[in-house]
């Protein structure tokens, strides 16, 4: 277990433990097709459709960095990269 799972930051995984991102520290961000540990996998209710699904995390985490900033006025600009 590396430092940052010490410290219960498993998304900044240093190592291959828990916190290691697939495409990131291991490969199969772009295959067709992954072996995926148990804990990376979520099951999405019937409901959600795959190309909803395939949004959630880039969603959350324009959610997230809009969090960060605080108050915008309405007609603020901004930039989104990524």
């Amino acid at each position: 277990v590396c430092e940052q799972c010490d410290r219960g930051h498993p998304n900044y995984c240093t190592g291959l433990g828990e916190g290691a991102s697939l495409g990131f520290h291991v490969d199969g961000g772009f295959a067709d097709f992954v072996l995926a540990p148990a804990g990376k996998v979520r099951r999405m209710p019937d409901n959600i459709t795959l190309e909803i699904a395939g949004t959630i995390e880039t969603l959350s985490c324009i959610y997230r960095g809009r969090e960060n900033i605080g108050h915008l006025d309405q007609d603020a600009k901004i930039l989104i990269l990524g």
